[in-house]
């Protein structure tokens, strides 16, 4: 029978877990890479929070590269050096993966964010580790110090996802609220499951399972949203030509000049993909009405003298 409160049985499963997190992230990065080469040839319109975005993916691909060599080491390596190397990206993508979320939140949870940064570079410093010649690898050392980490991640990202879900279903309506609901439900459902895992089997130091399901679901999140709107969402520019009279004091036969004026004028234009089968075409521009009406008799409406 299997001894699992062995150390070896327990870095055997640090190994498994640690290889199968791996495994699972370039797919999904090299699924999105085409998202950041639009970033990075200007193709698609640099903000902010594409900054946050960017940062916890490769962090986390950076956290997960370390953690493939400290599990792999056919001969001895500084273990304490790379040890806090891995937590210190592992949480800097805790950090801006919570920021994604955050944004979206940001009147609610902007203290909490905080005391969720405190706890991650708190838990770096503490990293330990060392070398394991048996095994072929390192052994981490002192994990009960950063345990308070999961609990407040957790704690954070689900009330962020949760004060999201009840402002949506407090303003309902609209194509762009049914997808930010089913958004929102699946990627609470995926990171409460992600992060259940580590919390009850902590001891087994899980957590880059975690980290990795956790900057995934944040970052899908927030790039699914990004296309949605780029392609419901078109400006659609033109431009009028009007001419202003100018009456001048020559005495030319032709008349009063006239300057033409050049306006440019940019119009959003969106798809409403959820209107009923059912719903005029009045019902949907009210101005139709007041347009159609006035071609009525004024006299209709003035009553009896």
């Amino acid at each position: 029978m299997v001894d699992w409160k062995s150390p070896d049985t327990v870095l055997l499963c640090e190994r498994v877990f640690e290889l199968c997190a791996t495994g699972s992230k370039p797919w999904e990065f090299l699924v999105s890479l085409p998202f950041d080469w639009q970033l990075v040839t200007g193709k698609r319109s640099f903000r902010l929070t594409f900054a946050a975005y960017i940062l916890a993916r490769y962090f986390l691909l950076a956290a997960l590269v370390c953690g493939v060599r400290i599990v792999n080491a056919y001969e001895e390596i500084n273990c304490r050096a790379w040890n806090r190397a891995i937590y210190a990206f592992a949480h800097l993508c805790f950090a801006f993966s919570s920021l994604l979320l955050l944004l979206r939140v940001c009147d609610a949870t902007g203290v909490f964010y905080v005391a969720n940064v405190g706890c991650l570079i708190h838990g770096t410093h503490p990293a330990d580790a060392i070398y394991v010649a048996e095994l072929y690898m390192c052994a981490a050392r002192n994990t009960a110090a950063s345990r308070i980490n999961v609990f407040v991640s957790l704690a954070f990202d689900l009330t962020c996802l949760l004060v999201m879900l009840v402002c949506l279903m407090r303003n309902r309506g609209g194509y762009l609220w049914k997808y930010l609901i089913s958004q929102g439900i699946v990627y609470f459902i995926v990171t409460a499951a992600s992060y259940l895992v580590p919390a009850i089997a902590l001891i087994l130091d899980l957590n880059g399972f975690a980290v990795t399901v956790m900057a995934v679901t944040a970052t899908r999140m927030h790039r699914h949203l990004s296309d949605f709107v780029s392609d419901d969402s078109q400006d659609v520019s033109f431009r009028l030509g009007t001419t202003r009279g100018s009456t001048t004091r020559n005495s030319a036969p032709s008349g009063p000049r006239r300057s033409k004026q050049i306006i440019n004028v940019t119009v959003a234009v969106e798809d409403d993909r959820d209107r009923p089968a059912d719903l005029h075409a009045d019902d949907m521009f009210p101005m139709a009405k007041i347009d159609s009406g006035r071609g009525r008799d004024s006299r209709e409406d003035l009553g009896t003298i």
